[in-house]
């Protein structure tokens, strides 16, 4: 009876688990509960025997043929299915962690960028209305016959280069969106913790599994049908253990040490190709610091030119103000794609890792 309830009990437990499960959760906690459910239920059991003549063998159905009809319950296997059950939710927990992280490695770097390559976007789209007057400005000089086909062409290609670019980071941010990856990761560092201490969990659970491996514990029994007498019964119960127990526990051991050791040192595994990935970030970094240090620089020349010129309405001039607008507008992008990128990135550095932010 107690069992039929516990069965019943981890049924009802499952079933709400399920209910907001990720496929993968699904797949794993289903086969788990499968297998656990042959491991909580007792076997039932028939058995015919016929034993050698003058055996007494006790109530028979027809002289020398006697019919069993029993079952045999494990508490071992019970322990070994509430293990599995524990098992089964621990490789979910892990798979969640790591299916983030692998999101992360899978498409870095952009996927690192996607604020910046946001931040550039809005740049780009707040300069696009007086992109289009300039150039309009610049079209009517040409007709004006102000400035020469060559100027034209020149102040063409800036505008085209700006409208590509903005094409080019819509489109980055729109994949990325598809893709899933709308905001760039928190912390890497906690994703590769949490990815060593799932993985332990795991392995911690399934060892459990194991555990009682090398030991034996049945209870078993059943009724002896009979056609001159009454119903009889039987029952024993069962403990063995096998002799390569000791060595079993050593093997455990050792594949649980080497377990640890590859998902800390193994390129393969997330956490080494997470240090990689900060070694990455910190070379983004240190070369985003030297770029924005130009930028600026090129910002500071255009202003102080800006200035310079006045505010002249000479047409020469005024193309040549135009021009440099347009050169603004393409370094304030990258200013703001840079200050982002700077933002999102050297949190996740391994620099920060080491002291420990």
């Amino acid at each position: 009876m107690r069992v039929t309830l516990l069965t019943l009990l981890v049924a009802l437990i499952s079933s709400q688990a399920y209910a907001q499960s990720s496929p993968y959760c699904l797949k794993s906690r289903a086969r788990s509960h499968a297998e656990a459910a042959l491991l909580f239920a007792p076997r039932i059991h028939v058995q015919a025997l016929r034993y050698p003549s003058g055996f007494e063998m006790g109530p028979t159905l027809n002289g020398r043929v006697q019919l069993r009809v029993g079952g045999s319950w494990s508490p071992l296997d019970m322990w070994q299915g509430l293990r599995l059950l524990e098992a089964g939710t621990a490789d979910c927990s892990l798979h969640n962690v790591d299916t983030e992280a692998e999101r992360v490695v899978r498409y870095a770097p952009e996927a690192l960028l996607v604020a910046a390559y946001r931040a550039q976007a809005s740049s780009l789209a707040s300069s696009h209305g007086e992109r289009e007057t300039l150039e309009k400005r610049a079209e009517q000089r040409l007709r004006d016959n102000v400035i020469t086909v060559l100027e034209f062409r020149d102040f063409e290609q800036v505008v085209m280069a700006l409208n590509k670019r903005q094409e080019e980071v819509v489109g980055i941010v729109g994949r990325l969106k598809a893709e899933g990856i709308e905001s760039p990761p928190s912390n890497l560092n906690v994703l590769a913790r949490e990815h060593v201490e799932k993985s332990d969990a795991l392995e911690k659970k399934e060892a459990a599994v194991r555990a009682f491996a090398p030991w034996t514990l049945r209870l078993s029994g059943g009724l002896i049908p009979a056609v001159d007498r009454e119903v009889d019964w039987y029952g024993w119960l069962a403990l063995s253990y096998s002799l390569g127990g000791p060595a079993y526990v050593r093997h455990e051991r050792r594949h649980r040490a080497a377990r640890a050791e590859e998902v800390r040192t193994a390129r393969y595994e997330l956490g080494p190709r997470m240090d990689m990935l900060r070694r990455q970030i910190d070379a983004r970094v240190a070369q985003a610091r030297k770029e924005l240090a130009l930028v600026e620089r090129q910002l500071a020349f255009i202003d102080t030119t800006l200035r310079s010129l006045g505010v002249s309405e000479l047409a020469n001039i005024s193309h040549a103000r135009d021009s440099l607008t347009l050169e603004r507008f393409l370094a304030e992008s990258e200013h703001a794609f840079l200050l982002a990128l700077l933002e999102t990135l050297s949190p996740l550095g391994g620099e920060s890792h080491a002291s420990g932010t």
